[in-house]
Protein backbone atom coordinates (compact mmCIF):
# COMPACT_ATOMS: atom_id res chain seq x y z
CA UNK A 1 0.00 0.00 0.00
CA UNK A 2 1.36 3.43 -0.99
CA UNK A 3 2.57 5.13 2.19
CA UNK A 4 1.29 8.49 0.98
CA UNK A 5 -2.28 7.25 1.29
CA UNK A 6 -4.41 8.86 3.97
CA UNK A 7 -5.01 5.53 5.63
CA UNK A 8 -1.31 5.01 6.23
CA UNK A 9 -1.22 8.32 8.04
CA UNK A 10 -4.28 7.67 10.13
CA UNK A 11 -3.19 4.17 11.18
CA UNK A 12 -0.45 5.71 13.29
CA UNK A 13 -2.41 8.81 14.33
CA UNK A 14 -2.56 7.91 18.04
CA UNK A 15 1.21 7.67 18.31
CA UNK A 16 1.69 10.67 16.08
CA UNK A 17 -0.58 12.88 18.16
CA UNK A 18 1.12 11.83 21.39
CA UNK A 19 4.56 12.46 19.94
CA UNK A 20 3.47 15.81 18.53
CA UNK A 21 1.99 17.03 21.80
CA UNK A 22 4.94 15.89 23.89
CA UNK A 23 7.37 17.29 21.35
CA UNK A 24 5.67 20.68 21.41
CA UNK A 25 5.73 20.84 25.18
CA UNK A 26 2.09 19.99 25.77
CA UNK A 27 0.34 17.26 27.74
CA UNK A 28 -3.43 17.23 27.71
CA UNK A 29 -6.54 15.13 27.16
CA UNK A 30 -8.81 15.61 24.14
CA UNK A 31 -12.04 17.58 24.72
CA UNK A 32 -15.24 15.71 25.66
CA UNK A 33 -16.49 16.17 22.09
CA UNK A 34 -13.62 13.93 20.88
CA UNK A 35 -15.16 10.86 22.47
CA UNK A 36 -18.31 8.88 21.77
CA UNK A 37 -19.93 8.20 25.09
CA UNK A 38 -21.33 4.79 25.89
CA UNK A 39 -25.06 4.26 25.59
CA UNK A 40 -25.31 3.70 29.35
CA UNK A 41 -24.41 7.32 29.89
CA UNK A 42 -27.28 8.53 27.75
CA UNK A 43 -29.80 6.06 29.14
CA UNK A 44 -29.15 6.70 32.84
CA UNK A 45 -30.81 9.89 34.04
CA UNK A 46 -33.97 11.69 35.07
CA UNK A 47 -36.75 12.28 32.53
CA UNK A 48 -36.60 15.86 31.21
CA UNK A 49 -39.71 15.84 29.04
CA UNK A 50 -39.73 16.20 25.28
CA UNK A 51 -37.72 18.53 23.07
CA UNK A 52 -39.15 20.62 20.21
CA UNK A 53 -39.17 17.54 17.94
CA UNK A 54 -41.06 15.44 20.48
CA UNK A 55 -37.98 13.32 21.24
CA UNK A 56 -37.75 12.10 24.84
CA UNK A 57 -34.92 13.65 26.85
CA UNK A 58 -33.08 12.75 30.05
CA UNK A 59 -30.81 14.85 32.24
CA UNK A 60 -28.08 14.00 34.70
CA UNK A 61 -25.40 15.80 36.69
CA UNK A 62 -22.67 17.05 34.40
CA UNK A 63 -19.20 18.55 34.43
CA UNK A 64 -18.83 22.11 35.67
CA UNK A 65 -17.23 24.37 33.08
CA UNK A 66 -15.32 27.54 34.03
CA UNK A 67 -17.70 30.22 35.35
CA UNK A 68 -17.40 33.64 36.98
CA UNK A 69 -19.86 32.73 39.76
CA UNK A 70 -20.29 29.70 42.02
CA UNK A 71 -22.12 26.77 40.38
CA UNK A 72 -25.28 25.56 42.12
CA UNK A 73 -26.16 22.79 39.66
CA UNK A 74 -24.80 21.55 36.36
CA UNK A 75 -26.93 19.33 34.12
CA UNK A 76 -26.29 17.55 30.83
CA UNK A 77 -29.29 16.69 28.64
CA UNK A 78 -29.55 13.70 26.29
CA UNK A 79 -32.35 13.51 23.71
CA UNK A 80 -33.56 10.89 21.27
CA UNK A 81 -30.99 8.30 22.30
CA UNK A 82 -28.04 10.46 21.21
CA UNK A 83 -24.96 9.61 23.28
CA UNK A 84 -23.55 13.16 23.37
CA UNK A 85 -25.16 15.97 25.40
CA UNK A 86 -27.83 17.77 23.38
CA UNK A 87 -27.64 20.62 25.92
CA UNK A 88 -25.83 21.79 29.04
CA UNK A 89 -27.58 23.87 31.72
CA UNK A 90 -25.54 25.48 34.53
CA UNK A 91 -27.35 27.24 37.37
CA UNK A 92 -25.19 29.83 39.14
CA UNK A 93 -25.36 31.62 42.48
CA UNK A 94 -25.21 35.40 42.37
CA UNK A 95 -27.00 38.53 41.17
CA UNK A 96 -29.16 38.13 38.08
CA UNK A 97 -30.01 41.71 37.18
CA UNK A 98 -29.95 42.87 33.55
CA UNK A 99 -26.37 44.10 33.75
CA UNK A 100 -25.13 40.71 34.96
CA UNK A 101 -27.09 38.86 32.27
CA UNK A 102 -25.48 41.09 29.63
CA UNK A 103 -22.02 40.60 31.11
CA UNK A 104 -22.34 36.79 31.13
CA UNK A 105 -23.66 36.73 27.57
CA UNK A 106 -20.92 38.97 26.23
CA UNK A 107 -17.79 37.79 28.03
CA UNK A 108 -16.23 36.03 31.00
CA UNK A 109 -15.10 32.49 31.66
CA UNK A 110 -18.26 30.69 30.52
CA UNK A 111 -18.47 32.69 27.29
CA UNK A 112 -14.78 31.97 26.57
CA UNK A 113 -15.42 28.25 27.14
CA UNK A 114 -18.47 28.42 24.86
CA UNK A 115 -16.54 30.20 22.11
CA UNK A 116 -14.05 27.32 21.96
CA UNK A 117 -16.84 25.03 20.70
CA UNK A 118 -19.17 27.34 18.79
CA UNK A 119 -19.22 30.71 17.07
CA UNK A 120 -22.11 33.00 18.05
CA UNK A 121 -23.90 36.14 16.91
CA UNK A 122 -24.45 39.03 19.31
CA UNK A 123 -26.77 38.29 22.26
CA UNK A 124 -30.43 39.11 21.62
CA UNK A 125 -32.62 40.27 24.53
CA UNK A 126 -35.76 38.14 24.82
CA UNK A 127 -37.87 36.27 27.35
CA UNK A 128 -38.48 32.60 28.05
CA UNK A 129 -41.56 30.85 29.44
CA UNK A 130 -43.31 32.89 32.10
CA UNK A 131 -41.78 36.14 30.86
CA UNK A 132 -38.39 35.50 32.46
CA UNK A 133 -35.78 37.86 30.95
CA UNK A 134 -33.08 36.18 28.90
CA UNK A 135 -30.30 36.74 26.38
CA UNK A 136 -30.32 34.37 23.40
CA UNK A 137 -27.28 33.73 21.19
CA UNK A 138 -27.65 32.15 17.76
CA UNK A 139 -24.55 30.01 17.29
CA UNK A 140 -22.91 27.47 14.98
CA UNK A 141 -20.91 24.46 16.12
CA UNK A 142 -17.29 24.76 14.98
CA UNK A 143 -17.11 21.03 14.30
CA UNK A 144 -19.83 19.98 11.88
CA UNK A 145 -21.38 23.42 11.46
CA UNK A 146 -24.69 22.49 13.11
CA UNK A 147 -27.01 25.28 14.32
CA UNK A 148 -26.65 25.77 18.05
CA UNK A 149 -28.09 28.12 20.67
CA UNK A 150 -26.82 29.61 23.91
CA UNK A 151 -28.93 31.20 26.63
CA UNK A 152 -28.38 33.37 29.68
CA UNK A 153 -31.43 33.79 31.93
CA UNK A 154 -32.66 34.03 35.52
CA UNK A 155 -32.94 30.89 37.62
CA UNK A 156 -33.88 29.98 41.20
CA UNK A 157 -30.46 30.78 42.74
CA UNK A 158 -29.19 33.37 40.27
CA UNK A 159 -28.18 33.48 36.60
CA UNK A 160 -28.36 30.39 34.40
CA UNK A 161 -26.07 29.81 31.43
CA UNK A 162 -26.92 27.10 28.91
CA UNK A 163 -26.25 25.92 25.39
CA UNK A 164 -27.40 23.14 23.07
CA UNK A 165 -29.00 22.19 19.78
CA UNK A 166 -32.01 24.34 18.90
CA UNK A 167 -34.53 21.57 19.47
CA UNK A 168 -33.43 21.27 23.12
CA UNK A 169 -34.72 24.76 23.93
CA UNK A 170 -37.90 23.60 25.76
CA UNK A 171 -35.83 21.33 28.00
CA UNK A 172 -33.26 24.07 28.61
CA UNK A 173 -36.08 26.40 29.69
CA UNK A 174 -37.56 23.89 32.12
CA UNK A 175 -34.24 23.06 33.76
CA UNK A 176 -33.15 26.70 33.85
CA UNK A 177 -36.27 27.87 35.64
CA UNK A 178 -36.50 24.90 38.01
CA UNK A 179 -39.79 23.61 36.60
CA UNK A 180 -40.78 19.95 36.82
CA UNK A 181 -38.53 18.39 34.21
CA UNK A 182 -40.54 15.17 34.24
CA UNK A 183 -43.73 16.79 32.94
CA UNK A 184 -45.43 14.77 30.25
CA UNK A 185 -45.14 16.14 26.69
CA UNK A 186 -48.83 17.17 26.71
CA UNK A 187 -48.44 18.99 30.02
CA UNK A 188 -45.31 20.74 28.76
CA UNK A 189 -47.11 21.86 25.64
CA UNK A 190 -50.02 23.15 27.70
CA UNK A 191 -47.72 25.11 29.99
CA UNK A 192 -45.91 26.57 27.00
CA UNK A 193 -49.23 27.71 25.57
CA UNK A 194 -50.11 29.52 28.81
CA UNK A 195 -46.72 31.20 29.17
CA UNK A 196 -45.42 31.71 25.66
CA UNK A 197 -41.63 31.71 25.23
CA UNK A 198 -40.29 34.40 22.90
CA UNK A 199 -36.86 32.77 23.11
CA UNK A 200 -38.21 29.46 21.88
CA UNK A 201 -39.99 31.14 19.01
CA UNK A 202 -36.77 32.88 17.96
CA UNK A 203 -34.77 29.66 18.20
CA UNK A 204 -37.26 27.60 16.23
CA UNK A 205 -37.79 30.25 13.58
CA UNK A 206 -34.13 31.15 12.97
CA UNK A 207 -32.56 27.73 13.36
CA UNK A 208 -35.36 25.70 11.74
CA UNK A 209 -35.72 23.35 14.68
CA UNK A 210 -38.20 21.20 12.77
CA UNK A 211 -35.56 20.47 10.10
CA UNK A 212 -33.29 18.42 12.33
CA UNK A 213 -32.87 17.05 15.81
CA UNK A 214 -30.25 15.66 18.16
CA UNK A 215 -30.35 12.31 16.35
CA UNK A 216 -29.28 13.97 13.09
CA UNK A 217 -26.25 15.53 14.76
CA UNK A 218 -25.43 12.21 16.44
CA UNK A 219 -25.79 10.32 13.16
CA UNK A 220 -23.43 12.75 11.42
CA UNK A 221 -20.79 12.30 14.13
CA UNK A 222 -21.15 8.51 13.97
CA UNK A 223 -20.67 8.56 10.18
CA UNK A 224 -17.57 10.75 10.48
CA UNK A 225 -16.13 8.45 13.14
CA UNK A 226 -16.90 5.40 11.00
CA UNK A 227 -15.20 7.05 8.04
CA UNK A 228 -12.06 7.63 10.13
CA UNK A 229 -12.01 4.02 11.33
CA UNK A 230 -12.46 2.64 7.81
CA UNK A 231 -9.76 4.97 6.55
CA UNK A 232 -7.37 3.69 9.20
CA UNK A 233 -8.08 0.17 7.94
CA UNK A 234 -7.21 1.32 4.38
CA UNK A 235 -10.79 0.51 3.33
CA UNK A 236 -11.09 3.68 1.27
CA UNK A 237 -14.19 2.59 -0.67
CA UNK A 238 -16.16 2.00 2.53
CA UNK A 239 -14.76 5.22 4.05
CA UNK A 240 -16.00 7.00 0.93
CA UNK A 241 -19.51 5.66 1.59
CA UNK A 242 -19.45 6.88 5.21
CA UNK A 243 -18.20 10.35 4.36
CA UNK A 244 -20.60 10.63 1.43
CA UNK A 245 -23.51 9.80 3.77
CA UNK A 246 -22.28 12.36 6.32
CA UNK A 247 -22.06 15.01 3.61
CA UNK A 248 -25.54 14.15 2.30
CA UNK A 249 -26.98 14.45 5.81
CA UNK A 250 -25.42 17.88 6.27
CA UNK A 251 -26.55 19.08 2.86
CA UNK A 252 -30.13 17.99 3.58
CA UNK A 253 -30.25 19.99 6.81
CA UNK A 254 -27.86 22.89 6.21
CA UNK A 255 -28.07 23.23 2.43
CA UNK A 256 -25.72 22.22 -0.39
CA UNK A 257 -23.78 25.49 -0.32
CA UNK A 258 -23.40 25.80 3.44
CA UNK A 259 -19.72 26.47 4.25
CA UNK A 260 -19.81 24.10 7.20
CA UNK A 261 -20.11 21.08 4.91
CA UNK A 262 -16.43 21.40 4.00
CA UNK A 263 -15.13 19.01 6.67
CA UNK A 264 -17.08 16.01 5.36
CA UNK A 265 -16.40 17.21 1.80
CA UNK A 266 -12.60 17.21 2.05
CA UNK A 267 -12.57 13.88 3.91
CA UNK A 268 -14.62 12.43 1.06
CA UNK A 269 -12.29 14.00 -1.50
CA UNK A 270 -9.09 12.60 -0.01
CA UNK A 271 -10.59 9.11 0.13
CA UNK A 272 -11.50 9.39 -3.56
CA UNK A 273 -7.90 10.39 -4.21
CA UNK A 274 -6.71 7.39 -2.21
CA UNK A 275 -8.58 5.23 -4.73
CA UNK A 276 -6.91 6.95 -7.69
CA UNK A 277 -10.06 8.92 -8.62
CA UNK A 278 -8.20 12.19 -8.89
CA UNK A 279 -10.64 14.14 -11.08
CA UNK A 280 -13.55 13.40 -8.75
CA UNK A 281 -11.43 14.40 -5.78
CA UNK A 282 -10.34 17.67 -7.39
CA UNK A 283 -13.95 18.58 -8.20
CA UNK A 284 -14.81 18.29 -4.50
CA UNK A 285 -11.72 20.23 -3.47
CA UNK A 286 -12.78 23.00 -5.88
CA UNK A 287 -16.20 23.14 -4.22
CA UNK A 288 -14.60 23.24 -0.79
CA UNK A 289 -12.26 26.02 -1.88
CA UNK A 290 -15.19 28.38 -2.40
CA UNK A 291 -16.83 27.48 0.91
CA UNK A 292 -13.88 27.16 3.28
CA UNK A 293 -13.26 30.87 4.03
CA UNK A 294 -16.76 31.12 5.56
CA UNK A 295 -16.65 27.92 7.64
CA UNK A 296 -17.11 28.12 11.42
CA UNK A 297 -14.15 25.74 11.86
CA UNK A 298 -11.09 27.99 11.87
CA UNK A 299 -8.85 25.08 10.85
CA UNK A 300 -10.82 24.45 7.63
CA UNK A 301 -8.44 26.39 5.31
CA UNK A 302 -5.44 24.54 6.76
CA UNK A 303 -7.18 21.18 6.40
CA UNK A 304 -8.07 21.90 2.77
CA UNK A 305 -4.41 22.59 1.90
CA UNK A 306 -3.32 19.58 4.00
CA UNK A 307 -5.64 17.13 2.24
CA UNK A 308 -4.98 18.62 -1.18
CA UNK A 309 -1.31 18.02 -0.50
CA UNK A 310 -2.03 14.34 0.21
CA UNK A 311 -4.04 14.14 -3.02
CA UNK A 312 -1.13 15.70 -4.94
CA UNK A 313 1.20 13.06 -3.48
CA UNK A 314 -1.22 10.35 -4.52
CA UNK A 315 -1.14 11.79 -8.06
CA UNK A 316 2.68 11.89 -8.06
CA UNK A 317 2.95 15.71 -8.13
CA UNK A 318 5.51 16.16 -5.36
CA UNK A 319 6.31 19.80 -6.15
CA UNK A 320 2.68 20.81 -5.73
CA UNK A 321 2.32 18.60 -2.67
CA UNK A 322 5.24 20.31 -0.93
CA UNK A 323 3.82 23.77 -1.68
CA UNK A 324 0.42 22.74 -0.30
CA UNK A 325 1.97 21.23 2.83
CA UNK A 326 3.91 24.45 3.42
CA UNK A 327 0.69 26.44 3.16
CA UNK A 328 -1.08 24.03 5.54
CA UNK A 329 1.84 24.18 7.98
CA UNK A 330 1.62 27.98 8.16
CA UNK A 331 -2.16 27.94 8.54
CA UNK A 332 -2.16 25.32 11.29
CA UNK A 333 0.74 26.99 13.14
CA UNK A 334 -1.20 30.25 13.26
CA UNK A 335 -3.86 28.46 15.34
CA UNK A 336 -1.42 26.94 17.85
CA UNK A 337 -0.48 29.05 20.91
CA UNK A 338 3.03 30.49 20.64
CA UNK A 339 3.99 29.00 24.02
CA UNK A 340 3.20 25.51 22.69
CA UNK A 341 5.21 26.00 19.51
CA UNK A 342 8.08 27.37 21.56
CA UNK A 343 8.05 24.38 23.93
CA UNK A 344 6.51 26.11 26.95
CA UNK A 345 6.01 24.52 30.35
CA UNK A 346 3.63 21.60 30.74
CA UNK A 347 1.40 23.69 33.02
CA UNK A 348 1.08 26.49 30.48
CA UNK A 349 0.57 23.99 27.68
CA UNK A 350 -2.26 22.33 29.58
CA UNK A 351 -4.04 25.68 29.89
CA UNK A 352 -3.38 26.64 26.29
CA UNK A 353 -4.37 23.24 24.92
CA UNK A 354 -7.72 23.13 26.70
CA UNK A 355 -9.02 24.84 23.57
CA UNK A 356 -10.16 22.11 21.11
CA UNK A 357 -9.32 24.44 18.21
CA UNK A 358 -5.67 24.44 19.27
CA UNK A 359 -5.73 20.67 19.82
CA UNK A 360 -7.06 20.07 16.31
CA UNK A 361 -4.43 22.43 14.92
CA UNK A 362 -1.60 20.54 16.67
CA UNK A 363 -2.84 17.23 15.26
CA UNK A 364 -3.06 18.72 11.77
CA UNK A 365 0.33 20.39 12.09
CA UNK A 366 2.01 17.14 13.14
CA UNK A 367 0.45 15.19 10.28
CA UNK A 368 1.28 17.90 7.75
CA UNK A 369 4.93 17.98 8.81
CA UNK A 370 5.14 14.20 8.58
CA UNK A 371 3.83 14.26 5.03
CA UNK A 372 6.01 17.22 4.09
CA UNK A 373 9.11 15.35 5.23
CA UNK A 374 8.05 12.33 3.18
CA UNK A 375 7.37 14.46 0.10
CA UNK A 376 10.72 16.24 0.38
CA UNK A 377 12.50 12.94 0.80
CA UNK A 378 10.88 11.49 -2.32
CA UNK A 379 11.62 14.65 -4.29
CA UNK A 380 15.25 14.59 -3.20
CA UNK A 381 14.85 17.98 -1.52
CA UNK A 382 16.55 18.79 1.81
CA UNK A 383 14.32 18.73 4.86
CA UNK A 384 13.63 22.07 6.53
Amino acid sequence: MDATRMGASMRSMAGLVLAAILGLGACTAPPPEAYVAGSARASAGTPAGADAKGEACLFQNGARPPTDMPVALSHEVFCGGWTQPAARVIRLRGPSDAANLDALAQGGLWRTWLDQRVTCNAPQPTTIAGGTPARLLACTRRIGGWPHIALVTVGPEGPVVADGVATAMPVIERLATGQSAAAAPGQAASAAGQARSAGLEIAVRRLSAEAFGANDVGRYEQLMQLGRELNQADNFAAAEDAYRAALALQERVLGRDDPNTVNAMVHLAVNLSNQGRHQEAEALFKRAEGLTPRAADTSAPARLAHYRGIAAMNAGDLTRAIALFEAADAAYAALVPDSVLAGGTIENSLVQMSDPRAQNAVVGLADTRRFMALARSRAGAPEM
